[in-house]
């Protein structure tokens, strides 16, 4: 909750942190100023904790999902089964080591059909999913499994949900030219957040699910604390 980054882009690191920091500004103010800073803090907290849980469940449902594959591809390790997992799993960006490895053992395999590289493929898969230390250096080079997830966005979400549910009319203007209804503006960010998730696409390195997870998160909170007191949000 408390480190930003993206994946050898210094542009994109800072675009993420201020992107973050300015709707924490816009939004969490206002909060704070309803709940107090110890209430907004606690519910800062505990939207950003709800989203990771959300998150590491996705991660670890989709790397069932990876480990599954790749038992099944070594009981039939042929070129069409290593493209097909390629195009399935492979999906960080271009220029990482092991994912090089694996797309270069792809073309020299389908480049010689005559060899038989199913053992380079196996290696060179579970290399990228499950990381490898490369002896002559000692130099580790993570897998998919190693990956961390950083960011504020699974907090900042919750906040976002918590500003349009206490303030749904609010008009928020989008480029500073279009008034829309907070409650709409949020609605269109959980539909986004669902579809974005669902969909997948290569080389989406965004945790929608964390995103919706510290928005579910600050929904059950906010029921909970107006149930109990409903003079904080009315």
């Amino acid at each position: 909750m408390f480190l930003h980054g993206s994946y050898q882009s210094l542009n994109a690191t800072l675009m993420h942190i201020i992107s973050n920091m300015f709707a924490l500004w816009m939004f969490g103010s206002i909060l704070e100023n309803v709940w107090g800073p110890k209430r907004f803090l606690t519910f800062y907290l505990i939207c950003g904790l709800g989203a990771a849980v959300l998150h590491m469940v996705v991660v670890a449902y989709g790397f069932y999902g990876v480990e599954q594959a790749f038992n099944a591809y070594q009981a039939n390790p042929t070129p069409d089964n290593m493209r097909a997992f390629i195009e399935e799993y492979v999906t960080r960006p271009t220029g990482n080591t092991l994912i090089n490895e694996v797309i270069n053992t792809y073309h020299s395999w389908i480049t010689h059909p005559g060899l038989d590289m199913s053992q380079e493929s196996i290696t060179a898969i579970n290399r990228y999913i499950h990381g490898y230390t490369y002896p002559p250096t000692g130099q580790y080079f993570g897998g998919i499994f190693d990956e961390a997830t950083v960011g504020a966005s699974g907090a900042v979400f919750g906040i976002l949900f918590a500003f349009g549910y206490l303030f749904p009319n609010t008009l928020l203007y989008i480029y500073f030219l279009v008034p829309i209804k907070a409650k709409y503006v949020v609605a269109a960010y959980a539909l986004f957040e669902l579809y974005a998730g669902i969909q997948n696409s290569a080389g989406d390195n965004v945790a929608h699910f964390a995103h919706l997870g510290g928005m579910l998160v600050g929904f059950i909170l906010l029921k909970i604390w107006n149930k109990r007191n409903r003079s904080h949000f009315y």
